[in-house]
């Protein structure tokens, strides 16, 4: 594990990488990128949890749901797009984060997705989404 690695600036993981537990990179304030590579197809929570510099990652094509707080407290992440592989967003997911656009496949799995992003969330675009999310999203701007 690399919790409260504050040295760590960007993470480029190899093929042969197919699960990240829990807690991983959990506090790396000064991680900026994350490189993951498509064999990648499940991430424990809080993987990235506090991770409050992160500004990029892209999450692999196979990977099939984002676990709780998985990338709770990153408040520089400002967009995502979640993969077609993705049908569950699990509670907090995106909780704290800087969000202010993101992409969901139509068919996830959610019955809560103010869960997922927090009470208090920035987000205001929301592209490709299920159609309950405007009930549920505060603070959504467009679709």
């Amino acid at each position: 594990s690399f919790t409260k690695c504050y040295s760590l600036r960007e993470i480029t993981l190899p093929s042969s990488i197919e699960k990240i537990g829990s807690n991983a990179f959990n506090s790396c304030s000064n991680l900026m990128t994350i490189n993951l590579p498509n064999s990648v197809k499940e991430i424990g929570s809080q993987a990235f949890y506090g991770n409050r510099s992160l500004n990029s990652i892209n999450l692999p094509e196979k990977l099939t749901y984002l676990a709780d707080s998985l990338f709770y407290d990153c408040e520089n992440l400002f967009n995502i797009t979640i993969p077609k592989s993705v049908t569950k967003i699990d509670s907090l997911a995106f909780a704290n984060c800087g969000l202010t656009s993101i992409n969901i496949p139509k068919d996830i799995i959610n019955n809560s997705l103010r869960i997922t992003f927090g009470e208090e969330n920035t987000l205001e675009e929301a592209k490709y989404v299920a159609d309950s999310i405007c009930d549920i999203v505060l603070n959504l701007k467009k679709i």
